[in-house]
């Protein structure tokens, strides 16, 4: 690819990018404590767009409280937070960028101490740089996980934002499903790639059908 190329505008469902350059998701931890973005926030994301990025993105917002992976994380895990993060979206846009939400859940990265209830994850398994044994997450905990990611997809098209982005890698939930490492699963969750494949799959599903065709 050459440099001209990342330089040229590309549209996408309607939305036009100036050019193909994007500021990735990168943690803060600098919300405020219940997941509202922060003065911090608002003046970080609306710099990066100022600073020409095609497209903003935040960092991993949680989308319930036991995936909360990080102190004074970024949230769309309630609809109280949808104003705070409507003014964020259009504060970014004013300055210059589209700005999308990242999905994010921590399973059993997620430390107790932080979301003040126990880590979950597919299988009773610890990370390994972690001592806690998280919870083993039943049928219906899979199926709450589903629904909360298609909720907070909801929330990021109501509060405004162009595009959602799923955290699908490094040791977070959607990685620990379909990780043989993490995932010794005996139901239709575990086992062939294509069971550990179903809860990311359904994800998926679940945030498309939330955030619409466009």
């Amino acid at each position: 690819m050459s440099v001209a190329t990342f330089t040229e505008p590309l549209e996408i469902r309607g939305l036009r990018l100036r050019h193909r350059i994007v500021m990735s998701a990168m943690t803060t931890s600098r919300a405020e404590p219940d997941g509202k973005p922060s003065t911090w926030s608002q003046a970080h994301y609306t710099e990066r767009a100022r600073g020409g990025a095609a497209v903003v993105f935040t960092e991993a917002t949680y989308v319930n409280q036991e995936g909360k992976g990080f102190p004074d994380q970024l949230g769309t895990h309630e609809d109280a937070l949808v104003p705070a993060l409507a003014r964020l979206v259009q504060d970014v846009r004013d300055a210059g960028a589209p700005m999308g939400l990242q999905l994010f859940h921590a399973g059993r990265t997620a430390l107790s101490s932080i979301t003040g209830m126990p880590s979950v994850g597919p299988s009773p398994i610890p990370h390994p740089t972690e001592d806690e044994v998280p919870r083993e997450l039943s049928k219906e905990d899979v199926r709450r996980a589903v629904r909360a990611y298609g909720e907070a997809a909801r929330r990021a098209r109501e509060a405004g934002a162009p595009l959602v982005e799923i955290h699908g890698a490094t040791w977070y939930l959607c990685q620990q499903f379909f990780s043989p490492a993490s995932n010794h699963r005996t139901d239709e969750y575990g086992g062939t790639l294509s069971n550990r494949m179903r809860f990311p799959l359904e994800v998926a599903q679940a945030v498309r059908r939330a955030v619409g065709e466009d």
